[in-house]
């Protein structure tokens, strides 16, 4: 229920299949309180961490970079291409 309202389950669990995860197993995790909550910790957690306040913000290279905001591929590419010093 929580998950629901939160994510989009079907689509994660289409994810889920194309890893070969069953569903059984795809199932316990939803259902996992554990699991939910160090999501949500880590999300916090991470947020903080790397200055997120707003979605979505792309974090490249643990933090080397950041984009805030719907981009085209072209930028993404600008952002990989300039860590990896392939200019």
């Amino acid at each position: 229920e929580l998950w629901s309202r939160n994510f989009e389950v079907g689509k994660i669990w289409n994810m889920a299949k194309l890893t070969g995860m069953s569903e059984e197993r795809f199932e316990s995790c939803v259902e996992s309180r554990e699991l939910r909550e160090g999501l949500v910790e880590a999300s916090k957690e991470n947020s903080e961490r790397f200055g997120i306040q707003s979605t979505p913000t792309f974090v490249f290279n643990d933090g080397a970079a950041k984009l805030k905001g719907n981009h085209p591929y072209s930028k993404f590419k600008e952002s990989i291409e300039s860590l990896a010093g392939d200019k």
